[in-house]
């Protein structure tokens, strides 16, 4: 909540988040231009996605630490190599996931925000990215649920 605490102020004060969107004048204007307060709310919501990436990582490795102390006090090597298998999968998925949001619209990162035509031509899938990130952020989930259950 800290990375909305930061940014929401900025999209309040400037009309963006909390208020109506304004209509576009045609649906052309719609396709291939945003009014300021859209942009200011993809920027402020582009930049809760990039930060919510390493909150959730970091929580999950703080479940995996605490399983380790808790849980692998003479349980042998295989538990504390899944363990730290679980711990390095989750680091890769902060950088591979962090990097693919940074990277969407490759070197042009400002047209995610600025307008849908710019964004369906130099970006790559956003749909595609926030499901895969679901569904492994999900399965992460699970698996860290489930890693203590045979021990209890």
């Amino acid at each position: 909540m800290f990375e909305f605490a930061s940014v929401r102020p900025e999209g309040v004060a400037l009309h963006s988040i909390g208020y109506p969107t304004p209509k576009p004048a045609s649906p052309y204007a719609e396709f291939h231009s945003a009014s300021y307060q859209q942009q200011t709310t993809r920027k402020v919501l582009w930049s809760i996605e990039l930060m919510q990436i390493p909150r959730l990582a970091l929580i999950k490795l703080s479940f995996m630490l605490f399983y380790k102390r808790i849980f692998a006090k003479g349980k042998g090597k295989a538990f504390k190599g899944l363990i730290h298998g679980m711990v390095g999968l989750i680091v890769c998925w902060i950088i591979a996931f962090s990097f693919n949001h940074l990277f969407v619209c490759k070197a042009h990162r400002s047209h995610y925000w600025t307008s849908l035509a710019n964004e369906k031509e130099d970006c790559n899938n956003s749909t595609r990215l926030h499901l895969g990130y679901a569904r492994s952020d999900f399965c992460f989930d699970v698996a860290i649920l489930l890693i203590p259950m045979p021990l209890i």
